[in-house]
This record gives structure tokens, C-alpha cells and sequence, in this order.
């Protein structure tokens, strides 16, 4: 009798003394309104449904989320919701969604002591310790209802394969096949380079022979190398003429043989003086800034028909420009406003092309 008693007294302490390994979360919408259940941000249902019930919770807290089937509804959130209580033993908690002041709260409800055994209908179940396999439900739901969930995966997996495809067609109608070039043998390719190489030369050559021959027509005098030419000037005190001599003076190199520098034709700068190097060395960095040829020869005209220069300074300014055709313009440009012509014909260095150097040492001498 007292065996008896004992073993009555001591079989509840055995059953409450082994802890559960997991806890079951019940989330359900008193008003009736269908959702969908989210943890850690996996859909658990993928039809909307009012009761969920998910078992086998191996974690103590999980981060939920509820969004009703109607859109329109406010989306509820509860981060760290416990399915165990204070001292980490799992159990079976309730929670209900209530609407409060335009928004939506998931509330505890209850924690029975005892698992209880599922016995209301409309109950969905998903087992949380196999989340590859599909969703469980309970027998009251009927053939029915397991139809439904899958007839709506089959009809969102066909929707997203259509819009697939659909994106795929779109690019491929907007994006032009290009076309295929034809491919020819290298005995072809060199054919046709050498038909272009042959049709440039005999256009430069026409461009040439013109300038060939005006020079041609007019030979060069042979005279001693970088002379001046003396030029007849009036001097007003005295009412006399006298002649008025420039020394010559060799340069280092000359490009062209037995060549006489020519006084120019309204020389300006004969008794003037030259500009200041710092001057001229700060318009030469705006000059050389400009965007293009025809700015640079615009900037560097106005520059010199303002002021007197050597030889050197000419040279600095028609070095800026790109092209030997504007390079001659200004050369010419400046022969007039140059303090000393003997050394002009420096600026033959800057030419690279040599029918635009014979055009320039061809106008400096005559």
C-alpha cells in the first residue's frame, strides 16, 4: 500500500521533470481575417489562413511577421517573440493579432503548462524542424483544401516562368543582331591597302607640283647668306636722305642656302622697343590655353599688332599652333612687327612639312 501511494506521488514530478526539446507557436486573428505568417522572414503559408499553429521550434525566440491577405491592412511586427518561458523550458504559447488605433499588434495570449492536443478545426500546422517538406494539416482539413494550396503554387510558379520568358523575348527584340562582316583573304586586304596608300600619294603629289612650280618660276638670288637689304630712310631733323643699315647677322643654321632677309613692306617696329619678357610670357600661357587653332592665331594677331618683338617671341607663338597652313599666316603676319628681321628666318624650324618652309623663307626674301 505505502509502494502504491509513493509511486502516485512521484509519477507527476517524473512527467514535469522532463524539460520538452521544443516549443509550438499558435498565432491566431480573432476577427476572422485570413494572413499570412512569416519567421525570420520565410513564409511558413502560402495560402492566407486565420489559425496557424507551428510545432517542433528548436530556438527561443524568433523574429514574426504578419501581413493580411488584404492589402490594405497594416502589416504587424514582433521581433525576439519567446516560445519559452523565464526559466528556458519550451511550451505551447498563444498569441492573438489585434487592431489598436490604426494598427496591428501581435498579443500574448496564453501558456498552458501542458501541451495541449490540437483539436480545433481550421488549423494550420507546419512542422519548423523540416522546413524542406511541405506544410502539414490537420485531418479536419479536407482533400479540398490540400488541392487549393496546390493548384496555387502550380498557378504562381506558371506566372513567374511566363514573365521569364516574356523579360527574355524583350531583350531580345530590342537588342539588333549585327551583321556579319565578310571575312577576305590577306592577298585582298594587302590589294586594297596598297589601291589606298597609291590613291594618296598621287593626290599629295598633285597638291605639290603646283607649289613646285611657282617656286621653280621664281629662283631664289644668290646672294651672301642672311644680309640685309639697306632701305632708303628719311631722316625729318636733318631734311636729308641718308641710308640706314642693319648689320647682318649669321644664324646659327640656315635652312635654305644664300638666303637675303628683305626689309618688310610698312615696317612698324624699326625704332621700337621690345615687350617686356614677363608681358609676353604671361599672354603666351593664355595663347597656348585656347581651345583650338583659330582662337590661338586670333589671340596671337591681336597680341603682336599691339606691340614690337624679336624674333625668339615670334618664334614662341607660331611653335602654339598645330597646323604649318596657320603657322605660315602668322609668320607673315608678324614679318612687319619684328625689331630684329636678320634673325627671322629661325622660324623655319617650326614648319614640318618643307613646301610650307620654302613658301616662308621664299616671302621673307623677296
Amino acid at each position: 500500500m505505502k509502494i502504491t501511494c509513493l509511486a502516485l506521488l512521484f509519477f507527476p514530478l517524473f512527467l514535469f521533470g522532463q524539460n520538452p526539446k521544443y516549443g509550438c507557436l499558435n498565432i491566431s486573428s480573432p476577427s476572422g481575417e485570413s494572413f499570412f505568417l512569416y519567421i525570420n522572414n520565410v513564409k511558413i503559408n502560402e495560402v492566407p489562413q486565420t489559425k496557424v499553429r507551428v510545432e517542433k521550434m528548436y530556438k527561443y525566440s524568433y523574429d514574426v511577421k504578419i501581413e493580411f491577405a488584404d492589402a490594405s491592412h497594416l502589416i504587424a511586427n514582433r521581433n525576439k517573440l519567446f516560445i519559452c518561458n523565464k526559466s528556458g523550458i519550451f511550451r505551447d504559447f498563444y498569441y492573438d493579432i489585434v487592431k489598436e488605433n490604426n494598427a496591428a499588434k501581435i498579443v500574448f495570449k496564453t501558456m498552458p503548462a501542458v501541451v495541449d492536443i490540437v483539436s480545433e478545426k481550421d488549423v494550420f500546422i507546419y512542422n519548423y524542424d523540416k522546413p524542406t517538406s511541405a506544410p502539414a494539416l490537420t485531418e479536419s482539413k479536407n482533400n479540398d483544401s490540400i488541392v487549393a494550396i496546390k493548384k496555387s503554387v502550380v498557378i504562381k510558379k506558371k506566372k513567374e516562368i511566363i514573365k521569364k520568358v516574356e523579360s527574355i523575348k524583350d531583350s531580345i527584340s530590342t537588342k539588333t543582331i549585327p551583321k556579319k562582316r565578310l571575312t577576305k583573304t590577306n592577298d585582298s586586304s594587302i590589294a586594297i591597302k596598297k589601291s589606298v596608300v597609291v590613291k594618296k600619294k598621287k593626290e599629295i603629289i598633285k597638291k605639290v607640283e603646283p607649289i613646285k612650280d611657282s617656286i621653280s618660276t621664281k629662283p631664289i638670288p644668290s646672294k651672301p647668306i642672311n644680309k640685309i637689304r639697306p632701305s632708303k630712310k628719311v631722316n625729318k631733323k636733318s631734311n636729308q636722305d641718308s641710308i640706314k643699315f642693319i648689320p647682318p647677322v649669321i644664324v646659327n643654321a640656315t635652312p635654305v642656302s644664300e638666303l637675303v632677309l628683305v626689309e618688310p613692306e610698312n615696317w612698324q617696329c624699326n625704332n621700337g622697343w621690345p615687350m617686356h619678357k614677363s608681358a609676353f610670357e604671361k599672354i603666351r600661357i593664355e595663347i597656348g590655353n585656347e581651345i583650338n587653332d583659330v582662337q590661338k592665331l586670333i589671340k596671337s594677331k591681336e597680341l603682336v599688332s599691339k606691340n614690337c618683338i624679336t624674333s625668339e617671341q615670334a618664334f614662341e607663338l607660331v611653335s602654339l599652333l598645330k597646323t604649318d597652313q596657320n603657322k605660315l599666316e602668322l609668320s607673315k603676319f608678324c614679318f612687319k612687327y619684328i625689331l630684329d628681321i636678320k634673325n627671322y628666318s629661325i622660324l623655319g624650324k617650326t614648319f614640318s612639312e618643307e613646301k610650307y618652309k620654302e613658301m616662308f623663307y621664299y616671302f621673307i626674301s623677296h
